[in-house]
């Protein structure tokens, strides 16, 4: 089966590789036709004092791939020492070694360029599995890993495992492997948006980086049932359209032929029972999950939603807080608990039973500033609100109350349906220009099977709701439903109830 998909993403990558850099390109000709194409490596040393991390992990990306394809050619000259010279440059400016996810990358490309390299970094991981990408808090947004990196980072291990010859990563990876499944629905599939930023990830990209870390810690464990975890991720893959792979990782398909080289055999895949009500106290994340529903609500992460509902072709793949223009996802979403810190798990509160959860606690908004990068608009928050969210009966309930009013803050719904009624007459359809703006009547959603209603505690505040043009942007989504937290009102609250046709 990873040699299918492999195929058939790389011919999809390959009817528009025009999109895609030089290398990228090189890599998808080597994939498809086994040639490897592998040209003098010119490095642009400024580029190793880049200080955005996002943009320091795509160049640690690009010096692997580089890196994978020297190796399979087997070519150990002039090109092997330009890469090498490209490795000190980059890791003697490390961001900091607290930065778990670029230490992953300096070692396992050491050892492939065979440098000697022993890192001074401890591993820093959970009981529970978590592992936060950066675990010294020098980026609020990167101390809950965003999905895909989490499961990046587990793979890494597997494979620095397999080169050092040292099991105990491979017991990391498995770990960390475990938590990740908090995250799948009721059909192995990751739930959307669920510790996923609009900026940084995508869909289909959560399942390939989901799969090939089930695959990688099922081999290197001997574990059949992350195998199964694995299966339901690539057979998802095999069926998606074309069109929607385009934001997918070329470098996490080198690495899924990599591992199939390194390891050897198959396991058979054997389905695992998974838990109905899902809870991490310690982590502030809670869910319910089954055939006909599935949701997770969390007071973890930075500029992320609060939870994710689905409901058949129903979704509401993010909710939060919003500051400033509706539709800018550099302002969407809270400062949440951060794991790392255990005092403030007094601030937190979860409570699990049969069918039903509550997990309330107090949070951070961000503070929009004129000319801000992205990563200064997450510092330590000066805006603050509770936040209660309780399911029971079939009935979602959030409730908020924000500390000190804002003149632009709003609480938004981004959600996934065929058609949307206002007050049950009004019907906006996706993709069309028609918008609503008034009073806050009760929303109703309509799929194929069911209907999902948003009603507004107070009916008198403003609601705005947006076709989007769904897709990859923002999840997916088709509506922005946003709520303008006025200075009517100290507490706002929402009910969302779950009705079959």
């Amino acid at each position: 089966m990873q040699q299918q998909l492999i195929k058939y993403l790389c011919d999809s990558f390959y009817e528009e590789k025009y999109l895609y850099s030089d290398i990228d390109q090189k890599v998808l000709r080597y994939l498809r036709l086994n040639k490897v194409q592998f040209d003098p490596f010119f490095y642009d040393e400024s580029l190793s004092q880049e200080k955005n991390p996002v943009l320091r992990l795509s160049i640690w990306r690009d010096l692997l791939k580089h890196t994978l394809l020297l190796t399979i050619k087997e070519s150990y000259g002039e090109e092997k020492e330009d890469l090498k010279k490209a490795w000190y440059s980059l890791s003697s400016n490390n961001s900091f070694k607290e930065f778990q996810l670029e230490q992953a990358y300096t070692t396992l490309i050491a050892q492939l360029l065979g440098i000697s390299y022993q890192s001074s970094s401890q591993i820093i991981q959970l009981e529970n599995g978590f592992t936060p990408i950066e675990s010294a808090s020098h980026w609020p947004i990167m101390n809950t890993p965003i999905s895909e990196w989490h499961a990046e980072l587990g793979t890494l291990w597997v494979l620095i495992g397999k080169m050092l010859n040292e099991p105990k990563y491979f017991k990391y990876a498995l770990k960390l492997a475990q938590w990740q499944t908090k995250g799948l629905d009721f059909n192995y599939h990751p739930q959307k948006g669920f510790l996923s930023s609009h900026f940084l990830s995508h869909y289909a990209n959560a399942h390939l980086r989901d799969g090939i870390l089930f695959h990688a810690v099922a081999l290197a464990n001997s574990e059949p049932k992350m195998a199964y975890f694995a299966k339901k991720q690539f057979s998802y893959l095999l069926e998606v359209e074309k069109k929607d792979f385009q934001d997918c990782s070329i470098d996490a398909l080198l690495l899924l032929q990599w591992i199939g080289s390194l390891f050897s055999g198959e396991l058979t895949p054997e389905k695992p029972q998974i838990e109905e009500v899902i809870q991490d106290p310690d982590l502030a994340i809670v869910g319910y999950r089954s055939s006909k529903l599935n949701i997770l609500a969390s007071a973890l992460g930075t500029n992320m939603g609060l939870g994710s509902l689905k409901a058949s072709d129903l979704e509401i793949p993010a909710f939060g807080p919003q500051i400033q223009l509706l539709g800018e996802g550099q302002y969407f979403g809270a400062f949440g608990q951060n794991p790392l810190k255990r005092d403030q798990q007094e601030t937190f509160k979860v409570d699990t039973g049969e069918k039903e959860f509550n997990i309330k606690g107090v949070l951070g908004l961000p503070e929009a500033k004129a000319g801000e990068p992205f990563d200064k608009t997450w510092q330590y928050p000066k805006n603050w609100m509770e936040y209660n969210c309780f399911f029971e009966n079939n009935v979602l309930n959030i409730q908020v109350a924000p500390y000190r009013i804002q003149s632009k803050l709003y609480f938004v719904f981004y959600v996934i349906a065929k058609k949307c009624l206002v007050g049950g007459e009004d019907k906006i359809l996706p993709h069309s220009l028609n918008q609503y703006q008034g009073d806050a009547d009760s929303v109703s959603f309509i799929g194929e099977n069911g209907l999902i209603i948003l009603d507004a505690m107070h009916p008198k505040s403003e609601l705005q709701i947006i076709p989007l043009e769904g897709h990859r942007s923002f999840w997916g989504a088709q509506y922005l439903i946003a709520y303008h937290l006025n200075n009517k009102y100290s507490n706002f609250g929402w009910k969302i109830s779950i009705k079959d046709f």
